[in-house]
């Protein structure tokens, strides 16, 4: 499967209103080279393009920094990015906790989201940020994420994953460029 390029920051009022500010830089990136791996995307850098694509980024974000972390998804990432509410969580396992234990709840949650119907899920490794893992669901709303996990073992589940890890969990609404 391809690496996902994930770009977090803060949205100008240009982004908010319009989110196809970013219709440039999706051009330079549609123009690139296609990567599948990670050395693909770091080969970029050295583009000639590449600054450009950073300055194309300028219009869609207020002060402050792009935070770009690439993760190699252990399942296909695109029914969770093509739903109509993608949730994207980033996990960090706390200090002193086994990694083996952080995952184990992972799987466990996952297993109960699978089973309630959410429209795909994926989980990997930044490979900017060893130690964070990025988990995506796709959900048909938001409110219907906040349903599901609010009744039933979820709020067991999800405690138990927040014991053991720290959580940036984010609801967004993609925008499909082609």
């Amino acid at each position: 499967m391809p690496i996902v390029e994930i770009v977090r920051f803060t949205g100008s009022d240009a982004y908010v209103n319009d989110p196809l500010v970013l219709k440039d830089a999706v051009d330079i990136i549609l123009r690139a080279d296609a990567w599948d791996s990670y050395d693909h995307h770091r080969s970029f850098k050295g583009h000639p393009n590449f600054p450009k694509l950073i300055s194309s980024l300028a219009p869609a974000h207020s002060d402050g920094p792009l935070d770009v972390q690439n993760v190699d998804f252990d399942q296909d990432a695109a029914p969770a990015l093509n739903a109509g509410a993608t949730e994207v969580v980033f996990l960090s396992p706390r200090a002193g906790v086994d990694l083996e234990d952080f995952l184990a709840a992972v799987k466990t949650l996952r297993a109960a989201l699978v089973e309630q119907g959410v429209r795909g899920i994926a989980l990997g490794e930044s490979k900017e940020k060893k130690g964070t893992w990025v988990f995506v669901l796709g959900w048909d709303s938001v409110q219907a994420h906040t349903e599901t996990v609010a009744k039933g073992a979820f709020p067991e589940l999800i405690g138990k994953l927040l014991a053991l890890a720290n959580a940036d969990i984010k609801h967004v609404g993609l925008t499909k460029y082609v």
